[in-house]
């Protein structure tokens, strides 16, 4: 999976205090979505990305992008991309935020389709789309993500 498509999906990881459903504390559709783009924001600030902002969203050990990291190692990778990519915008495309839930609520997976552009150091820019898919289960008092995936629907370009 390119770099590209694992940058984004921090921007989903504010969806991981959702509820089962929307009747569940109060919560609406409508909330999540303003959580998800809360969490734009965060992604886009290189210094709201921190060990404790990754600690409060992931799993102690996570599959991110096929393979077991830990929260330390999710964290490196994500300040690689921001060295790399000082410059990031990310939009959900509207229409496409889908969360669901087991009964038992042990297991939750949410996907949203997602604009984004980067620009490098050296001030190229490119720019694409992608389906991002998250699994979420109980961990520390909490919903975190256990999984972190992207298919890209168009090719990164300028």
């Amino acid at each position: 999976m390119p770099r590209t498509i694992k940058a984004i999906a921090a921007l989903l990881t504010l969806t991981a205090a959702l509820p089962a459903s929307a009747q569940d504390a109060g919560g609406t559709r409508a909330d999540a979505e303003q959580q998800l783009q809360s969490y734009l924001a965060i992604w886009s600030d290189d210094a709201r990305v921190t060990p404790e902002t990754v600690s409060r969203y992931y799993a102690p050990i996570v599959s991110y992008y096929g393979r077991s990291f830990s929260r330390s190692q999710v964290f490196a990778d994500k300040q690689a991309f921001i060295r790399s990519f000082p410059q990031r915008s990310y939009r959900e495309i509207p229409g496409t935020f889908v969360g669901t839930c087991s009964g038992d609520r042990s297991h939750c997976r949410v996907t949203a389709e997602i604009a984004w552009r980067r620009t490098d150091r050296h001030g190229d820019t490119t720019a694409g789309r992608s389906r991002m898919d998250f699994d979420f289960v109980p961990v520390e008092g909490g919903r975190k993500i256990a999984r972190e995936r992207a298919l890209p629907l168009t090719p990164a370009g300028t």
